[in-house]
């Protein structure tokens, strides 16, 4: 279980960096029909920043519910966690995708 912790702790860092990178206003590395179209840039990559920084963070305390935990089913549990998560975050970037690409 320490392996899985310390693989979404790297995994983590790295979204963490790109989401604070994103809130911003950087969006140098950013790409992408919505954002070829759309005349606010900075403000595509600062609400797509929030996501981001969400999901590091969740990946995070999905690698630490495997440490904390005792029981037997912590990585079962670390696992549905990480999935809520990426679902919410995929959900989050439809929405803001949808709201710039209206704002063409």
């Amino acid at each position: 279980m320490i392996g899985y912790s310390i693989i979404m702790g790297f995994c983590s860092f790295i979204l963490v960096i790109v989401g604070v990178s994103l809130l911003l206003g950087n969006h140098a590395s950013m790409h992408g029909k919505v954002y070829q179209t759309t005349k606010k840039k900075t403000e595509y990559a600062k609400a797509t920043g929030k996501p981001v920084l969400f999901l590091g963070v969740c990946m995070e305390l999905s690698g630490n519910i495997t440490v904390l935990l005792d029981h037997k089913s912590a990585f079962m549990i670390a696992i549905f966690f990480l999935v809520c998560s990426v679902l919410i975050t995929i959900f989050w970037l439809f929405k803001v995708q949808c709201r710039f690409k209206q704002s063409e």
